[in-house]
């Protein structure tokens, strides 16, 4: 009987944390980034457009640069272009 109450009060809980992250909007953001003469543009999600801004920023850089001192200056480069959208 306590394994049963133990596995149905987890299940609650699973299903609990599925729903709170579900329900929360998310914003997808394609930007493109031009660094070094080439571009790249990739997409990247978050909570606000801050973060999904910055998530494709960080994907586009990983592409582009080569080494720790590229990427912190591929991510300080603003985007060339970028388009969001709420989900």
């Amino acid at each position: 009987m306590r394994t049963l109450a133990t596995a149905g009060g987890l299940a609650l809980f699973g299903a609990l944390l599925w729903y709170g992250a579900s329900s929360q909007e998310q914003v997808e953001c394609e930007l493109c980034v031009t660094f070094k003469g080439r571009s790249e543009c990739r997409v990247g999600r978050g909570e606000d457009r801050t973060q999904a801004a910055a998530s494709a920023t960080t994907a586009a850089c990983a592409v582009l640069g080569s080494g720790v001192t590229d990427a912190m200056q591929c991510n300080a480069t603003p985007a060339v272009s970028s388009r969001c959208r709420t989900l």
